[in-house]
């Protein structure tokens, strides 16, 4: 049950209520909590550990660099619930 565009996260994790388009964080931090306004398109699967981690970790990490964010976390890795990014 997810309300937002966190579409692709959600499912592949089964953790995060997205609430609008945060679709580059969600990608980028592997737990899914969008911030936005929300458009009403998600089909996320979890909502206990989205609020929580998804929400802490979007903040923190939302005032840290891009370049720390893109170092932290090496490209084309799977993720452990399969997603290859």
């Amino acid at each position: 049950m997810g309300l937002g565009l966190d579409l692709g996260l959600d499912l592949g994790l089964g953790v995060g209520l997205g609430l609008g388009p945060g679709l580059c964080l969600d990608l980028c931090l592997g737990v899914g909590m969008g911030l936005g306004l929300g458009l009403g398109l998600g089909l996320g699967l979890g909502l206990g550990l989205g609020l929580g981690l998804g929400l802490g970790l979007a903040l923190v990490l939302h005032k840290v660099p891009d370049e720390q964010i893109n170092t932290a976390w090496p490209r084309n890795k799977i993720l452990p619930s399969g997603i290859l990014f």
